[in-house]
């Protein structure tokens, strides 16, 4: 401490950082430490930094630190490691060893060791007041735990409670005084698991028991449910657990909704019309947390039990909202199956307004299929009946609308007034799901014909209802349709703080990892972040996907995959990865944005394949198909044609993509147009490090199926940057002869004959 002083005062002119780390919250640290902190910190040259616990990005980041190149466990046990750790990276990195090791540890070994130790220091009637506080919750008052600690006088409670606190177990709230709470949940687990499960028991019988005598036990039916669970009296716990669920899902808090919902369930005797309610709020839980598997279930038993007991009405919500989410998840023939079904209950006793809800449902999973003329026939179908629909229902009637007049009529301004009003019925039926669905597709379809920014703004009126709200199904499309339109507008970091957010999660429907996965590939291509890449997985996703799934589904994956080949020098794997797209380009919003990788990585016969498509929409009214089509036939004629064809068709593209706010498309036309500087300045104000396509002049088979090796690329990429042979060696560690082989090895590959050339190639520079 004394030597940390001397260099606040003594070293004010040289070129040293120091870091020091003290815990803020230790009440034993030495007076000498404050008085220092206290020195410090009047000089202007000290910076004091308090740390926060870690985001799920940074556990998710800590994590693949930890593992390197071992297998990862599953998704839902990393995510069990970010909720329980709390942000604190080494409980993270102890429970994750526990899972890699297939431990089911109450809590990890290291903070056990911990607690021994403190726990240690403490009399019996201490402990047996910590371990009491544990048995009540995280949270409790001193006025509770003196009514249940056997008559215990008020002093030893009170000097029992500073001990725990001094011994970092507990924090007072100074916001309400005579409450405490366990500073970690953890550490209260581990203070829990030694104790006899007959004496855990028993102690939570008498806790929930001395509950219900206090005067405010109506608002707290979630402590009753889990001290009666705890204790095994089950027929106590259900009405609490039914009642804690109840109000947990009006509170948005899901998680804990479902918990309970599961609870009341396993409690239940029978199965009767209360049990087909308790699956019914389960499965909106689950799913609304995207946790799919177990929403189906619940879906499924409550369509059962309805129907067993004569309830048409309520087995057809269930079908209905069980084919949707089958439909999520790609299982298309399933999806069909539970509609078939509520279909053939609602014709054995007809009903218009459950007619006119099947209907909408079905035009909704056409849509979602790409079946755009089969989703229009059933609209058309449903359209007379919407008088008597729900304002549930009238939403999916106009979100499905919205999506055939986009995609099958390309009436763009009419997509939009529908995305309107489906916004409007979803605030009318105050889903939050819905809201929030509705406000991202309303961006979705704006942003197909106006410039970027007006997607983004009001995509962050959706984040902002995301954040009220807490966890929704919804949040992984509304986030990465946000982190989609950043990469467009080239606010490169944001999208990839978003994106890194997002893959730390776990439950994600199919069609929501799908999309996350493109736009992370490209983001990562921009920011040559193979962290993010490898995290995003792409070639595997679409690997699992393109078999089963709708082209509408995979296309944008596919074209990520393919410019992620492309950019590591792999042209005949891009190549097949386009191919099953060529084969099926049919749709003119997969045409403008995934026809560009095709142009710029395909063989000639693949882009002769597409160019007729192009034409045909050349002079589309929407301005995003428009510039799309010039940048392609700009690619294609640099490669196959004239360069005075693309440079005439880049400059077209240019302005149209400076217009549509959408800085890196723009840059790429720059280049094609010979605007090197220019292209480099749009880049460095994104702060890519490369663009997405970038083209040679090979055009052979042979040629084009010539990949750099990692070192060479490397080394390529310096020399591009404009670093020398030698600092390219010193900084490798390598020698210079090493070098100038890779670099003469790369410029044979590229076929270029100087660093100029190369970094026109490479798209990279100074």
């Amino acid at each position: 401490m004394e030597f940390l002083n001397f260099l606040g005062a003594e070293l004010a002119d040289e070129r040293l950082t120091f870091v020091a780390a003290y815990r803020s919250e230790d009440t034993e640290r030495p007076p000498a430490l404050d008085r220092v902190l206290a020195r410090l910190s009047r000089s202007p040259r000290v910076h004091r930094i308090a740390l926060r616990p870690l985001t799920g990005a940074g556990i998710a980041e800590l994590v693949d630190a930890a593992l390197g190149t071992r297998e990862h466990p599953p998704a839902d046990v990393l995510h069990h490691v970010r909720e329980r750790s709390e942000g604190n990276p080494l409980f993270a990195e102890e429970l994750l060893k526990s899972a890699v090791d297939d431990r089911a540890d109450p809590a990890p070994a290291s903070l056990r060791t911990l607690i021994a130790d403190r726990t240690s220091r403490m009399s019996p009637e201490e402990l047996h007041l910590l371990e009491l506080a544990a048995l009540i919750g995280r949270r409790f008052s001193l006025a509770f735990l003196e009514r249940l600690a056997d008559g215990k006088p008020s002093a030893a409670v009170l000097a029992f409670l500073r001990h725990a606190v001094k011994q970092h177990f507990l924090v007072e709230d100074r916001s309400a005084p005579g409450w405490f709470t366990f500073r970690h949940a953890l550490v209260r687990e581990a203070i829990v698991a030694p104790i006899l499960l007959v004496e855990d028991q028993t102690a939570h019988l008498a806790i929930a028991r001395a509950i219900e005598g206090e005067p405010d036990a109506g608002e707290r039916v979630a402590e009753l449910s889990e001290h009666y669970w705890r204790a095994g009296a089950r027929a106590e716990c259900l009405p609490y657990a039914r009642s804690a669920a109840e109000r947990a899902l009006a509170q948005f808090a899901y998680r804990e909704a479902a918990e309970q919902f599961e609870r009341a369930l396993a409690c239940a005797s029978g199965c009767d019309a209360a049990t087909v309610a308790l699956h019914e709020g389960a499965a909106i839980a689950h799913q609304t947390l995207g946790n799919a598997d177990e929403a189906q279930r619940n879906y499924a038993a409550a369509a059962d039990l309805a129907e067993r007991f004569g309830d048409d009405e309520r087995a057809i919500e269930a079908l209905l909202e069980l084919s949707l989410s089958m439909r999520r998840r790609g299982s298309a023939g399933e999806a069909a199956a539970a509609s078939n079904r509520a279909e053939t209950l609602e014709r054995r006793s007809p009903n218009e307004r459950l007619r006119v809800r099947i209907l909408a449902q079905r035009a909704q999973l056409h849509v979602l299929a790409g079946d755009f003329e089969a989703g229009k026939r059933t609209l058309a179908e449903a359209e007379p009946l919407l008088e008597t629909a729900r304002p549930r229902d009238a939403f999916r009637f106009y979100h499905a609308r919205a999506g055939v007049r986009s995609f099958c009529q390309r009436d763009y301004e009419g997509a939009i007034d529908d995305a309107e009003r489906a916004l409007g019925f979803a605030r009318e039926s105050r889903d939050h799901n819905l809201i929030v669905s509705g406000s991202t597709s309303l961006a979705l379809h704006a942003g197909r014909i106006r410039p970027t920014g007006v997607a983004i703004e009001a995509l962050e009126e959706a984040m902002a209802l995301v954040e009220r709200h807490g966890e929704l199904y919804q949040t992984g499309v509304t986030r990465n349709a946000y982190a989609n339109y950043l990469l467009v507008a080239g606010r490169l970091d944001e999208a990839r703080r978003q994106l890194n957010a997002l893959l730390a999660e776990a439950h994600w429907p199919l069609t929501t990892t799908v999309n996350m996965a493109a736009t992370a590939g490209w983001v990562a291509i921009c920011l040559r972040d193979e962290v993010l890449a490898a995290r995003a997985d792409a070639v595997g996703t679409l690997e699992r996907v393109r078999k089963n799934a709708p082209m509408l589904l995979w296309a944008g994956l596919a074209a990520t995959v393919a410019d992620l080949h492309a950019n590591e020098g792999r042209f005949g794997d891009a190549r097949a990865t386009l191919e099953p797209l060529i084969a099926d380009f049919f749709e003119e919003e997969i045409m403008c944005v995934y026809s560009l990788p095709v142009a710029a990585h395909g063989d000639q016969r693949q882009v002769e394949a597409v160019a007729p498509i192009i034409a045909r929409y050349r002079n589309s009214a929407n301005p995003i198909v428009r510039t799309h089509c010039a940048l392609f036939e700009a690619y294609a004629a640099a490669r196959f044609d004239s360069m005075t064809a693309a440079h005439r068709r880049a400059a077209e593209a240019a302005v149209g993509f400076e217009k549509m706010e959408a800085p890196l498309l723009e840059a790429e036309a720059r280049v094609l147009r010979g605007e090197k500087q220019r292209a480099l300045a749009l880049m460095s104000a994104c702060g890519a490090r490369r663009l997405l396509r970038q083209i040679t002049k090979r055009t052979t088979e042979q040629e084009l199926t010539k990949p750099l090796s990692r070192r060479e690329r490397e080394i390529a990429e310096l020399a591009a940057a404009g670093n020398s042979t030698r600092a390219i060696a010193e900084r490798l560690v390598i020698g210079v002869r090493t070098v100038e082989t890779h670099l003469a090895a790369a410029y044979a590959k590229l076929g270029v004959t100087s660093r100029a050339a190369l970094a026109a190639v490479l798209d990279v520079g100074p």
